[in-house]
């Protein structure tokens, strides 16, 4: 996992926190750890997968913009014939130094796109499983929800609710092609029923035709 989404998921993990307990009571705290539990769920694979399609297509655009520049340079230099003045050198070698001006910058662009992308993916996955920790910590008693890292050297297991949270989603996973299945048989019977009087209509209209015969 790179450094930049390691980073937000750190960031946002510490952010997370489960319902307060009534004044007066000790605070507890539950451990969660989002490398594991992106590892597990494959969200790791995900995000990595969308962020190599990513740079292979800005790595594709950033090849055609330099063989076009390269192309244009070509042209340029053909123009100047055998026995070039100074000023058309100068003219060429300017054109030069502003196309790897924009090389640069291409490659550069390209560079703060992925690693806003990352940083985006990060932080969709730490929203997704940010309710889930809230809820599992609740059930715990819990009232704050770190997450594992460097800095936490020992913590007991029963305080981790990493594979309960693995598992909260794992369900979430599971109900969603049962929920889309239910929202496609209540569409399909929702178009029953707005076809329905047209059904009916043309059935009058024809029998009425026929009556007239």
């Amino acid at each position: 996992m790179s450094k930049v989404l390691k980073l937000v998921l750190l960031c946002t993990a510490l952010l997370i926190a489960a319902c307060q307990q009534p004044g007066g009571s000790a605070e507890k705290v539950a451990v969660i750890d989002l490398n594991e539990i992106a590892t597990v769920t494959g969200q790791d694979l995900a995000i990595r997968e969308e962020v190599d399609a990513t740079r292979v297509q800005l790595t594709e655009q950033i090849q055609a913009l330099v063989a076009t520049l390269e192309a244009e340079l070509v042209a340029e230099r053909v123009k100047l014939g055998t026995n070039p003045v100074e000023a058309d050198l100068q003219r060429v070698q300017a054109l030069t130094i502003q196309a790897q001006q924009k090389m640069g910058e291409a490659q550069n662009q390209a560079q703060i796109q992925l690693g806003a992308l990352q940083a985006r993916l990060a932080e969709e996955f730490s929203g997704a499983i940010r309710p889930l920790a809230q809820l599992e910590a609740q059930s715990s008693g819990a009232n704050l929800v770190l997450a594992k890292d460097a800095y936490i050297f020992w913590s007991a297991d029963a305080i981790n609710i990493t594979d309960a949270v693995v598992a909260a989603w794992q369900r979430k996973a599971d109900a969603a092609p049962q929920n889309g299945a239910v929202a496609n048989t209540e569409t399909a019977s929702e178009e029953a029923v707005t076809d329905a009087p047209a059904e009916e209509e043309n059935t009058k209209a024809e029998a009425s035709a026929d009556s007239t015969e």
